[in-house]
């Protein structure tokens, strides 16, 4: 359910975005840290194309982020719809802490 919750919130954070400025939004092109809460529930793994990262999140909220910030400083351009699309996250998993 969180995970679901969270994922909306993004998408409707970009659909706003690219509501307000008229023009599709890449995956550099969007402000940091919109809609995640600051629990953590576990260590989660997002995917895309190639590109994969694992970090600790709250329903995989700041590591669907951060595998766009990965994204970004690789000079991807495509558009931030395109990637939450395709994108793949699992979790939560143990931390081992």
């Amino acid at each position: 359910m969180l995970h679901t919750l969270s994922r909306s919130l993004l998408i409707a954070s970009t659909v706003l975005w690219v509501g307000c400025t008229g023009t599709p939004v890449t995956v550099c092109e969007v402000p940091n840290g919109t809609g995640c809460d600051e629990c953590i529930d576990g260590d989660f793994t997002c995917t895309y194309d190639d590109v994969s990262v694992t970090t600790p999140a709250c329903a995989g909220c700041q590591t669907r982020l951060a595998l766009h910030e990965e994204l970004c400083a690789e000079g991807r351009t495509d558009l931030r719809e395109d990637v939450e699309d395709g994108m793949v996250c699992e979790g939560p998993f143990d931390s081992g802490e």
